[in-house]
């Protein structure tokens, strides 16, 4: 039953986005590809290993925060327009319309992730070291900001505020995370305090299933990722549970 359920909602949210999911995509590589170009001539200087490092904190740009910050916005709107009423009157379940959310986002940005990935490793010229848990550790990076977004649309007074705080979250998590450069050319406090920051172990464990090599410290990056894809769904769903067509 549920899984029918998770089925048609996906396909509604799709559906939805028919219009623009080619800027959808384009969108998503724009920040990635203007980060990696702008700071490529930084990493130069650090060799091949920062150059993989920057390519993958791209690809966990683009995969993770686009996704988050679109999340918010698109709760924040159906808030607004009442939107989530509608599903109300369906007999569905919140969690299902969150995961579903997410799950139609990630499906959008697969397309920009392939682009970004082969333009970026032509661009930096260096190549991948792809491992087979690649498949598992890209959807479960992009939960935790998929349901921090959620979390922050279902929260916020309105779109502007909502679009404002995703990303103004985006900025630090990507400046305390070391998502961009190497953790190791981080300030110390910088790096204590992404150690509570979801994108910390997002790029961790997206460098070890692509640059390698995949240590038991991919375990620990799961779990905190897991945990905090609970967190924030919990509180989404929470958020918006509606009692008699209301949100």
């Amino acid at each position: 039953m549920y899984v029918g359920q998770l089925a048609d909602l996906i396909a509604i949210q799709l559906l939805n986005w028919r219009w623009s999911w080619t800027s959808t995509i384009a969108t998503g590589m724009v920040a990635p590809l203007i980060s990696l170009i702008g700071l490529s001539r930084v990493s130069e200087r650090g060799g091949s290993d920062d150059l993989l490092h920057l390519l993958v904190g791209a690809l966990v740009l683009g995969i993770c925060f686009e996704n988050q910050n679109k999340l918010a916005s698109h709760f924040a709107y159906m808030r607004a327009t009442g939107a989530l009423s509608q599903f109300a009157a369906l007999p569905v379940r919140p969690a299902l319309l969150v995961l579903a959310s997410a799950t139609a986002f990630f499906l959008l940005s697969l397309p920009s992730l392939f682009v970004t990935a082969v333009l970026g490793s032509l661009f930096l010229q260096v190549g991948f070291h792809l491992h087979l848990l690649i498949v598992i550790v890209v959807p479960m990076v992009t939960l935790p900001m998929a349901g921090l977004g959620v979390v922050i649309g279902s929260w916020a007074r309105n779109i502007n505020q909502a679009g404002a705080i995703s990303v103004a979250s985006t900025m630090v998590m990507v400046l305390i995370g070391g998502i961009l450069v190497p953790p190791g050319s981080l300030p110390a406090g910088a790096s204590i305090v992404g150690k509570i920051s979801p994108a910390t172990y997002a790029a961790s464990a997206m460098n070890q299933v692509i640059a390698g090599p995949v240590t038991s410290r991919l375990l620990s990056d799961a779990c905190f990722l897991i945990a905090f894809t609970v967190v924030t769904f919990v509180l989404a769903t929470r958020r918006i549970r509606w009692r008699s067509g209301e949100e």
